[in-house]
């Protein structure tokens, strides 16, 4: 299977009704063997977004295979601007336990005072987004 193939099973999945992961978890078998899956960030960041409410064994899987490959932070700060969920604030958070002030050229603060300020982000993920503004002005 190619990488385009990969990513466009990835961007037309869904567990269907019994709620089996397995085919999903195959795919990103192979797109984390390809050993360049950056040009899949987009379709797994869309995953996030499309199953925020589901649990998906697999969201650790994206997040670790990410934060393996690198050059996910234009694509994770897009998916933020987009639509914030609580994977994607995660990865945000993770960021600013290792120190960074910064997310693709732009202030973690300024990213994290435009969720606050959304009407479409519930109150779980506001608090979620400013425990982060503490522990980030606390650097």
């Amino acid at each position: 299977m190619t990488q385009s193939e990969i990513i466009e099973n990835l961007r037309t999945f869904s567990p269907g009704e019994d709620g089996d992961w397995t085919a999903f978890i195959e795919l990103l078998d192979k797109l984390w063997a390809t050993k360049k899956p950056q040009k899949a960030y987009s379709a797994l960041f869309d995953l996030l977004i499309k199953f925020e409410d589901d649990y998906m064994e697999c969201q650790w899987g994206i997040i670790h295979g990410m934060e393996h490959f690198g050059d996910y932070e234009f694509e994770l700060l897009a998916t933020l601007s987009k639509k914030p969920v609580d994977m994607t604030i995660t990865m945000l958070s993770r960021i600013i336990n290792g120190g960074e002030h910064t997310l693709a050229e732009v202030k973690i603060e300024t990213i994290l005072e435009g969720i606050l300020q959304r009407a479409d982000v519930s109150e779980g993920l506001k608090d979620f987004s400013r425990d982060c503004m503490t522990r980030l002005n606390a650097l």
